[in-house]
């Protein structure tokens, strides 16, 4: 869905889309399937203009419901990733009514659907795509639950610095790639893990380059002078206290210093140091950059 523009990002979804139908479509030659929900279907697979889309995957799961006689999971990946591109390429609002209608006809009209996981960098909750869904549960990177299943835990790190003999790097390791918080569980980056392995045992930053880092400019070009020298600070291995906004959408990442730093901490630049305090005007956190790895990185892209 990273096009550019709107006609081109919806045709890049279309195609993923029907490459699903496609995955399936020898469902098409079961009786179990009703005949109106196999024209539906085959309207999918040629690209009909007649085709709905909004009601693509609520359509495929019937079917899938149908054949197999048991209700779908619908796993979602990454689902903000159309919306960000939407936003810094002008088609935002597009863009989010299609994909509103996509989810919920999925996720909330459907007889078919066992239980869905979604996962994004933005809190889901709010977002204006899922307005008409009030049956979310939200983990977000301060929840305790689930917290050890978004990377490495120590004793998993040991296990690999045990097997590839290098037990003596372990505070390296720590240094480099620690310090992610999820809830109160500390976690290691398990793709910088996985390639400090794969290059000779040698720390670098692994995720440089990995992204387009447009959000990033965004908010350096937004930038108030306390905002300013708050992230001057967090690039000395300091702390911030912050206020935090945590149903920040990508229309609002830019408002204020409780947007930026709330987008920080949940895309994973910043990690929250104490526990959050809650008082009558808001929420605040005490925040620092994870690892020695992000403040190299993001310490040479704010010196750009």
């Amino acid at each position: 869905a990273k096009q550019g523009n709107y006609r081109e990002a919806l045709r890049g979804l279309k195609y993923e889309i029907q490459r699903q139908f496609i995955n399936n479509k020898f469902i098409l030659d079961s009786d179990k399937l009703a005949d109106e929900y196999k024209d539906e279907y085959k309207k999918i697979l040629s690209m009909d203009e007649d085709a709905v889309w909004s009601n693509s995957i609520q359509l495929l799961s019937i079917c899938l419901k149908q054949y197999y006689g048991t209700k779908t999971i619908i796993l979602i990946d990454e689902y903000d990733v159309p919306l960000e591109d939407a936003y810094f390429s002008g088609y935002y609002d597009e863009m989010v009514r299609f994909i509103r209608s996509l989810f919920e006809s999925a996720l909330k009209t459907n007889s078919a659907l066992e239980f869905s996981v979604i996962t994004g960098c933005l809190r889901i909750s709010k977002e204006s795509i899922f307005t008409g869904l009030n049956n979310l549960a939200v983990n977000s990177i301060l929840s305790n639950k689930y917290s050890e299943s978004f990377g490495f835990v120590q004793y998993e790190v040991d296990e690999l610095m045990k097997y590839y003999n290098i037990e003596e790097k372990s505070q390296l390791m720590k240094k480099w790639y620690d310090g992610y918080l999820f809830g109160n569980r500390e976690i290691y980056n398990p793709w910088s893990v996985a390639n400090y392995f794969n290059n000779e045992c040698k720390p670098r930053p692994f995720w440089t380059n990995t992204s387009d880092n447009e959000i990033i400019r965004e908010i350096m070009r937004t930038l108030t002078p306390e905002i300013a020298d708050d992230l001057i600070l967090l690039m000395q291995g300091k702390h911030v206290q912050t206020s935090l906004n945590m149903d920040v959408i990508y229309p609002r990442i830019t408002d204020g210093a409780d947007s930026i730093f709330s987008f920080l901490l949940m895309a994973g630049y910043l990690k929250p140091v104490k526990e959050a305090i809650e008082t009558e005007i808001g929420t605040f956190m005490e925040l620092a950059l994870p690892n020695k790895c992000l403040l190299q990185d993001e310490s040479m892209l704010f010196a750009r």
